[in-house]
C-alpha cells in the first residue's frame, strides 16, 4: 500500500539496515518500494531483509534494477520464502550489477534446476561471499550450473555455499568440488 510509496518522500540516506520481512507487500508493493530506491531514498543501505514478502517475479526484476541504481553498498540481500519462480526474474537479479554483494540468501523458493541455472549462467556479484540456496527445489542441475560459473571465475569469491534440502547426489557434488 501507502507506507512504501512514502519512502520516496522521506529519504534516508543513512540508513544502513533494513528488515521488511513478513510485511505482506506482494509485487505492488515491492515494485513501489523499489522505485523508492532506485530514486536515491536508500543510498546507504547495506542490509536488505525481504523475507516472507509476497515478492513475485514482477516485483524482483523491478527490485533488482533498483538496488543497482540506488543502493550501491548493499552486501547482504535476503529474499527467503518468496513466490520468485520464473528464471526471469532471477536472470534480472543477476544481471543487476551489485558489486559490494557479499551474501544472498534464496532459501524456501520453489527455484528448481531452472531458476539456480539462469541465475548461475548470468550472476554479476564478484564480492559475492556467501550463497544459501537451501529448500528451493533443485538437484544436479542446479549444482552443475553453480559449478561452471565457478569454473569461469563468476563467483570467484566464494567461500560458502548453502544446498542442503535440495536433491542433490555425489553427482552434483562433484560438480562443485572439480570447480573448486
Amino acid at each position: 500500500g501507502e507506507w512504501p510509496r512514502a519512502l520516496a518522500w522521506a529519504p534516508l540516506p543513512a540508513l544502513k539496515y533494513l528488515s521488511l520481512e513478513s510485511i505482506a507487500m506482494g509485487d505492488a508493493g515491492v515494485c513501489a518500494f523499489a522505485a523508492a530506491v532506485a530514486a536515491g531514498a536508500m543510498p546507504g543501505l547495506t542490509d536488505l531483509g525481504m523475507q516472507r514478502t509476497g515478492c513475485g517475479d514482477a516485483g524482483l526484476a523491478a527490485l533488482a534494477g533498483a538496488l543497482a541504481a540506488g543502493a550501491p553498498k548493499l552486501e547482504e540481500l535476503d529474499l527467503s520464502s518468496n513466490e520468485v519462480g520464473d528464471a526471469e526474474g532471477l536472470r534480472a537479479l543477476a544481471r543487476a550489477p551489485l558489486p559490494a554483494l557479499k551474501r544472498l540468501l534464496l532459501c524456501d523458493i520453489k527455484l528448481g534446476d531452472a531458476g539456480v541455472c539462469a541465475l548461475a549462467d548470468e550472476i554479476a556479484c564478484p564480492a559475492l561471499e556467501e550463497l544459501f540456496l537451501n529448500s528451493v527445489d533443485a538437484g544436479d542441475g542446479g549444482l552443475e550450473a553453480l559449478g561452471r560459473a565457478l569454473g569461469r571465475g563468476a563467483l570467484s569469491e566464494l567461500r560458502l555455499l548453502g544446498y542442503c534440502g535440495n536433491q542433490a547426489s555425489s553427482q552434483g557434488k562433484r560438480a562443485i568440488t572439480a570447480a573448486r
